[in-house]
């Protein structure tokens, strides 16, 4: 019997072939490519103008730094929506985010017991968020809100909605009026029968002065059949109210209405 031999330099090239693919493997090391995009193009009509620099783009945040106007949330509730400035930090990570500056006194205006921690005092003017153990600050550029994770202890015992009275703002001197006017007519078509028709007119006019605030609420109205005609003015009331902050209560002068918490209001005229 004849048995047909393959040579041994063909079972020699595969056994290098192997060898070298092996090798490759090994010794290969992956290599990618940043996406970039050329700067100039954005100063095509303005070729003398500096380079820009998209650096926060392509390796940052994504986001520039700077003032936004934003809503704050302290462990998923809402506090404020105030203008935050940003500035860009590395975490221990090495990663670019955009962190809020805040002074000692914005946040003390969100509740936080800074006198606990006296490593928020930065040598900068923004405090130091992370002096505060597991806090934490994540900005949603999108929905433009700052989630700030805040532990319970850190925070005062604050009822839900108060806002603290050196926030108050007693707005700018201002007149408004509301008003809603109503009008009907009817013509006759039946002998003995008259023409009728009425107007009403609902006015709510008003004034703020420094703290001041004073409104009224009238109205007119007038009816007219035939040759009858009747019209009247009522003034329902008119008050003069203002905000005594030290005293975390107000004062009302003039004709108002009792409060009805416990028992059913009552019209009045005099000082509440």
């Amino acid at each position: 019997m004849y048995r047909h031999k393959k040579p041994f330099t063909c079972r020699f090239s595969s056994l290098l072939m192997t060898f070298c693919c092996l090798a490759m493997a090994i010794f290969a090391q992956q290599v990618l490519a940043d996406d970039y995009f050329n700067p100039a193009l954005l100063d095509i009509d303005n070729p003398q103008q500096e380079k820009t620099d998209l650096s926060v783009y392509e390796k940052g945040p994504g986001q520039a730094p700077g003032k936004y106007q934003v809503a704050v949330f302290i462990n998923n509730n809402k506090i404020d929506t105030r203008d935050v400035t940003f500035n860009v930090v590395k975490d221990p990570q090495g990663t670019s985010t955009l962190q809020p500056c805040f002074t000692l006194d914005e946040l003390k205006s969100l509740g936080i017991k800074t006198q606990k921690y006296p490593q928020l005092r930065a040598e900068g003017q923004c405090a130091d968020l992370h002096a505060i153990p597991s806090a934490s600050a994540t900005f949603r550029v999108r929905n433009q809100q700052l989630l700030l994770s805040i532990p319970q202890k850190a925070l005062g015992q604050v009822p839900r909605g108060y806002i603290d009275p050196k926030e108050f703002d007693e707005g700018i001197n201002a007149g408004l009026l509301n008003y809603s006017v109503n009008a009907s007519q009817s013509h006759a078509r039946q002998q003995g029968e008259e023409d009728s028709s009425s107007q009403y007119v609902n006015l709510r006019p008003g004034f703020n002065l420094g703290a001041w605030r004073v409104r009224n609420y009238s109205t007119w109205n007038r009816s007219t059949t035939g040759h009858e005609e009747e019209q009247k003015f009522t003034s329902v009331y008119t008050y003069a109210q203002r905000d005594i902050v030290a005293m975390k209560s107000d004062v009302t002068v003039g004709q108002s209405t009792s409060p009805s918490d416990v028992f059913d209001s009552v019209p009045y005229t005099g000082v509440e």
